[in-house]
């Protein structure tokens, strides 16, 4: 299955399937350009998640700030209905890994 990761009318990325750890579903990301506005943010959270947040308030702005982005992963193929990152799924991007939680 491949996944578009979109932000309104602009593609971020694009998703693969890569394989599986559960609970997680393994994916590669390839960048389109409207990657740039939303890269920060993914970074911000693969530090809380990587890093030290004792009181977790790292983590929760990196969430906070990607759930006002209103980002959408739609089934590349239109066969599965889309969800919305961070609200119906959690995604993790990492450089070219993502994770994918539904």
């Amino acid at each position: 299955m491949t996944w578009r990761l979109v932000r309104g009318d602009t593609v971020i990325g694009n998703l693969g399937h890569d394989g599986c750890d559960m609970p997680f579903i393994l994916l590669r990301f390839t960048p389109e350009p409207g990657r740039e506005a939303v890269r920060p943010h993914f970074e911000a959270l693969a530090a809380a998640v990587g890093g030290t947040d004792p009181d977790g308030r790292r983590l929760s702005a990196a969430v906070k700030a990607l759930r006002e982005m209103e980002l959408t992963l739609e089934d590349a193929e239109g066969r599965e209905p889309s969800l919305r990152v961070w609200r119906d799924c959690f995604l993790h991007i990492h450089g070219a890994d993502a994770k994918l939680r539904c």
